[in-house]
């Protein structure tokens, strides 16, 4: 049972990787619908590269490099170019999921290097959970990660300086009609409230 749970996990950890950057992108308004697309083909070529170098780290470094690509096309494409998002998106999926079957094909079958797992002292130890939980590798302890990082990032409290406090609060007491270009700590009102 515990062994089927720490599989179950460590399968799930590039998911919650992907899902906590999605969660982020959508928050600032640009809907990512190519993340399938981009989880595979970023899948494939890490498993080619870590094949031919030996080395999983090698792997990892150009998956995001491949990720980071794909979403480059999204952002240009829809911030830029002003295009339907959800057309870019749905057509990077299928040009992406088509490339990664057609160029990994040769691979299906083969073994490649793992990242060996990275017991947590005294906390693996704890019955059924420390198995399930403390006794992962590095990518799946970088997925809790993110959990707590995306949680901080929509819900850490504003800091607002106590030496421009009362100068702020005038701009966001000024008659209507003006043009107050400052919420918190100069921040403008958008970015403000988007960080809220």
């Amino acid at each position: 049972m515990e062994s089927t749970f720490n599989s179950i996990i460590a399968a799930a950890a590039p998911l919650i990787i992907a899902s906590m950057g999605e969660t982020i992108t959508e928050k600032s308004g640009v809907i990512n619908l190519s993340l399938e697309g981009s989880l595979r083909l970023s899948a494939m070529t890490a498993f080619a590269v870590a094949f031919f170098v030996g080395h999983a780290l090698a792997g990892f470094a150009v998956a995001a490099l491949v990720g980071a690509a794909i979403a480059a096309i999204i952002a240009s494409s829809s911030i830029v170019l002003k295009l339907n998002q959800i057309a870019v998106g749905f057509v990077l999926t299928l040009l992406a999921i088509d490339l990664a079957s057609f160029l990994g094909d040769s691979f299906v079958g083969e073994r490649g290097p793992r990242v060996p797992p990275l017991p947590i002292p005294f906390l693996s130890d704890i019955p059924f959970f420390g198995k399930v939980l403390f006794d992962q590798d590095l990518v799946v302890y970088f997925s809790f990660f993110t959990i707590a990082a995306t949680w901080w990032f929509f819900y850490r409290p504003v800091q607002v300086s106590t030496s421009r406090e009362s100068a702020n609060a005038q701009q966001l007491r000024s008659p209507a009609g003006s043009r107050s270009t400052s919420c918190v700590s100069g921040t403008p009102c958008s970015a403000a409230r988007w960080s809220v």
